[in-house]
């Protein structure tokens, strides 16, 4: 009975992809929030479009307005990024994610972010740039890679700053950059003091699939050395030896499948996490 069971398992994993929906979100944050626009990214498990639906009012849904990714509406990618513009000064706004074929609304609650008041524009440039690479040889630049900027208080041993996004892509040549006079302290109410060429920052790197990619480095103006960045998987990958060997543990028997069968989650990496989505649809 036990050795038929392990049989059904083996089965049920393989039949997976054809009637399994594969989708979920992770890294969900809230960055670029100002007295008129906020953005929402996240990842997913495959490539696919995203937006937001968003409104002031949460029991009237139907009317709330859409926010498509930066890159445009037809991107299909594991790496999502919404700016929503024009909005009101502190005044919140509700807002569900739509990745794929599936609605994030925070359990029927919908997520809140409330901007921020109006500031006047501060006129100091303090603008650090950098690369991402997908190799250590540095050769493929890593685009469509989300990059998180912070200004890190332990100078002064004051709070850090709230977060600031943008995203790489061809039209930015493989570059980021960001101008750290306007970021807002943590709760949105004031301009965050910055010292160019004294505060540290802290850069974040979010590849999705491709990896991620984190590092301090002094705030300064870009010039001829800016800070290299390179992407690393999150987990190491198992080679497709050892995932049979660990199927064939689960069933207690031996088989032969290729590459294309063994990626169950169609993220382009063979490793343990094809098992388990396999069998995360049935549990």
């Amino acid at each position: 009975m036990l050795k038929f069971i392990k049989h059904f398992l083996l089965v049920v994993l393989f039949l997976a992809p054809p009637f399994c929906v594969f989708g979920s979100i992770t890294d969900i944050r809230i960055t670029n929030v100002g007295s008129g626009q906020f953005s929402v990214s996240w990842t997913s498990d495959v490539d696919e479009p995203g937006y937001i639906r968003y409104g002031k009012q949460k029991d009237n849904a139907t009317i709330w307005s859409i926010g498509n990714d930066d890159r445009g509406q037809v991107i299909s990618s594991t790496v999502h990024h919404v700016t929503i513009q024009g909005l009101q000064s502190s005044t919140t706004y509700f807002y569900e994610i739509v990745s794929g074929d599936n609605n994030y609304d925070n359990a029927n609650n919908y997520y809140t972010q409330k901007t921020g008041p109006y500031l006047e524009p501060v006129l100091n440039a303090c603008q650090p740039a950098g690369r991402i690479f997908k190799n250590f040889e540095k050769t493929e630049l890593a685009y469509n890679t989300i990059v998180y900027i912070t200004i890190l208080g332990e100078n002064e041993q004051k709070e850090n700053s709230s977060s600031v996004s943008v995203i790489v892509t061809h039209k930015t040549s493989g570059y980021w950059f960001i101008d750290l006079a306007n970021f807002r302290t943590k709760d949105l109410q004031n301009s965050y003091s910055i010292q160019c060429g004294e505060d540290l920052i802290l850069v974040e790197a979010q590849a999705g699939k491709d990896g991620i990619a984190k590092m301090k480095t002094l705030a300064v103006d870009a010039g001829p050395e800016r800070p290299d960045m390179i992407l690393k998987l999150r987990e190491e990958s198992y080679s497709l030896t050892n995932i049979i060997k660990v199927l064939q543990v689960l069933a207690d028997i031996s088989i032969n499948v290729t590459t294309e069968e063994m990626d169950i989650n169609k993220d382009g990496v063979i490793n343990i996490n094809d098992v388990m989505y396999g069998f995360s649809c049935f549990f």
